[in-house]
């Protein structure tokens, strides 16, 4: 079970609102409008405050129905809850710019807090590297935005140490005190940012966020070695970014990790997400859930 000091802990992901992550051939493969509100409305039963998304989840319909969905809650509601979302990613890049170019972040940061009905955006993430554009020019842009109010902090996303260096190498000391979250993929299956980025992050004061804590949906316990994967599912949809789990010695860690499960009395999801909550060094994670059962399957309990 969940326990209610853990709920701060815990970040409803929107990244299939509108579609399955930012891939353009999957828009219109995720959650509806109306499904998205039901999601939503959960995690606001449950008590989750804090939302992440991206300008190119769904083809921004993400950001469309979070912005939506928060509006109808009241005035005050959005003084109660944490919003991020992200630029960057090269599915929204318009032509003739970099993902990073100045231009592009000062557009897309605009765009996204007239989508999600706010004056500023907590925390605003890099969405993955550019190497296309010079570090300077990015913390540029995004001293810009923050002297303009538009985003209250900044963070990294699919980053590695040497890149989390060079930023912090090359940012000024304004900058610094408001680039404040790293968030990165982490599991039970991907813990290769266990032994030095989250160590090097911790000494320097930045807190570290993990999504897909079930590893794209192994550790849900619907998959097993060698047998068809269920229609529909993540690994029928989007398999790439997983192929290098697809293996004998992966099942077999899933495995045990199901025979810890049964030892703690609990399913396999909810044995996942423990795990990542349980390891030293992360300040939270982000869950997906498309269903009612998928918030049960990893702990939740509704009244």
């Amino acid at each position: 079970m969940i326990r209610e000091k853990e709920l701060d802990r815990i970040i409803l992901g929107c990244g299939n609102f509108g579609g399955l992550g930012s891939l353009p051939e999957l828009r219109g493969r995720g959650e509806s409008r109306q499904q998205a509100f039901e999601l939503l409305n959960l995690a606001r039963e449950l008590g989750l405050k804090r939302f992440d998304t991206a300008n190119t989840y769904g083809g921004r319909r993400s950001e469309e129905y979070l912005g939506r969905w928060i509006s109808d809650q009241g005035s005050n509601f959005r003084s109660t809850i944490q919003i991020a979302t992200k630029v960057g990613n090269p599915a929204g890049t318009r032509p003739g710019q970099n993902p990073l170019s100045r231009a592009e972040i000062v557009f897309h940061v605009e765009n996204s807090l007239r989508v999600l009905g706010t004056d500023a955006i907590d925390i605003y993430y890099i969405h993955q590297p550019d190497p296309a554009t010079p570090v300077e020019e990015i913390i540029g842009a995004f001293s810009q935005i923050i002297s303009e109010g538009k985003i209250l902090f900044a963070g990294l996303s699919n980053v590695d140490l040497p890149y989390v260096k060079e930023f912090l190498e090359k940012a000024d000391e304004g900058f610094r005190r408001h680039l404040c979250w790293v968030q990165n993929e982490f599991s039970f299956l991907q813990q290769r940012d266990r032994k030095e980025l989250i160590p090097f992050l911790r000494a320097k004061s930045l807190k570290y966020v993990s999504f897909s804590p079930l590893a794209g949906g192994l550790l849900s316990g619907k998959y097993q070695w060698n047998v068809p994967y269920p229609a529909g599912s993540r690994l029928t949809l989007r398999p790439e970014p997983y192929r290098s789990f697809l293996n004998q010695e992966t099942f077999d860690q899933i495995q045990e990790l199901k025979t810890v499960a049964e030892k703690n009395k609990r399913i396999l999801p909810a044995e996942a997400l423990q795990f990542v909550l349980n390891t030293e060094g992360i300040d939270s994670v982000i869950i997906g859930p498309r269903r009612k059962e998928h918030y049960e399957s990893l702990g939740f309990e509704f009244m």
